[in-house]
């Protein structure tokens, strides 16, 4: 997997309705961002703006990108960049794991 130094694990936990720490992609490369966790959650997708700083909520197309347990889609293709939860529901730890597509 292609992912940088800093978070090569590949995944990254949250444990709060909050913020999470983020995943690095390479360039150049497509990633399914999955995102588990053993009870009900719901969060917006978060990316790295432009200013190499701030984050903007990720959209597909002119949809927010959402992740909600109760809905089913839990699975979402992006380009590289730096991705982060920004969680608005939470139950128990979210795991959000990046994989090379």
């Amino acid at each position: 997997m292609a992912l940088s130094a800093t978070t090569s694990d590949g995944y990254v936990v949250v444990s709060s309705a909050t913020q999470s720490d983020h995943i690095n992609l390479v360039p150049g490369r497509s990633y399914l961002l999955s995102f588990s966790s053993a009870g009900a959650f719901a969060l917006d997708l978060q990316v790295m703006a432009g200013d190499g700083s701030s984050w903007d909520d990720a959209y597909d197309g002119t949809t927010k990108v959402t992740i909600d347990s109760t809905t089913g889609v839990q699975n979402k293709v992006v380009v590289a960049g730096s991705y982060r939860m920004d969680v608005d529901t939470y139950n128990n730890p979210i795991t959000m794991w990046a994989r090379e597509v």
